[in-house]
């Protein structure tokens, strides 16, 4: 007859088991943003000065209209910033711009940092 120890069948569906290519899983979360983010040049727009300097024009009014505290508080950040970056940052509030002084290279390596700053002191209008 038959041997008692022969061992049960094994199970056809393997437990815990998922190959990358696997349908139906959602994607990654990179892909699936819950809320656009703003490129610098929305942000803020760039235009030449004379050599190694840039002014970068915000939205009108975020500066001129802003509270002198904020003002204060974000010269302090873009001192901070520009420490940092090896650039110099000025504030020119009544033209509603920031002047960035320094290499090419250093400037632009700022900007991800300056868009930051600009997006937390003036978020975008929900509008």
């Amino acid at each position: 007859g038959a041997s008692p120890s022969s061992p049960p069948p094994a199970p056809t569906r393997m437990e815990g088991l998922t190959t990358a290519a696997a349908p139906g899983l959602p994607p990654p979360k990179s892909k699936a943003m819950p809320r656009r983010v703003p490129k610098p040049s929305e942000v803020f727009l760039s235009s030449p000065l004379e050599h190694d300097s840039e002014a970068l024009k915000l939205r009108p009014g975020c500066l001129s209209k802003a509270p002198p505290n904020l003002v204060s508080d974000l010269e302090r950040d873009m001192g901070e910033l520009a420490l940092a970056s090896s650039i110099g940052i000025e504030l020119d509030v009544h033209d509603d711009c920031l002047v960035l002084r320094g290499r090419s290279f250093d400037r632009k390596a700022a900007y991800a940092d300056l868009k930051e700053v600009l997006l937390f002191y003036f978020p975008p209008s929900e509008a």
